[in-house]
């Protein structure tokens, strides 16, 4: 199982959980962590910040690389910036969701 796999099931767990478990729920607002943690038994990583909301409109949360000099990046450089990002969002009753990435889920773009 690649890591893109055991996020997509962590979120598919933790979301699934939290539609129908209103203390739970709670615990992902308050404590994204620990929810993810009694969900699914996997501990996050110190540096990984994860912020859960409610679904009230769009939200998207940009992050930026790290700032660099004015000089161009050598080949090595270049290597550690790269890379990509899945974006999704969730609504379980949207007609459009695409398959593959958990029902209810859909790309942003």
């Amino acid at each position: 199982m690649t890591n893109e796999d055991v996020v997509v099931k962590a979120i598919e767990t933790v979301t699934s959980k939290a539609v129908t478990d209103s203390e739970f729920r709670a615990l992902c607002l308050s404590n994204p962590r620990e929810a993810v943690k009694q969900a699914t038994g996997l501990e996050l990583p110190m540096n990984f910040k994860l912020q859960v909301v409610e679904n009230a409109g769009a939200h998207y949360t940009l992050v930026l690389p790290d700032a660099i000099s004015g000089e161009e990046l050598n080949e090595s450089e270049l290597e550690q910036v790269a890379g990509g990002a899945v974006v999704a969002t969730y609504d379980p009753n949207d007609p459009l969701a695409k398959p593959g990435m958990g029902e209810g889920y859909k790309p942003c773009f």
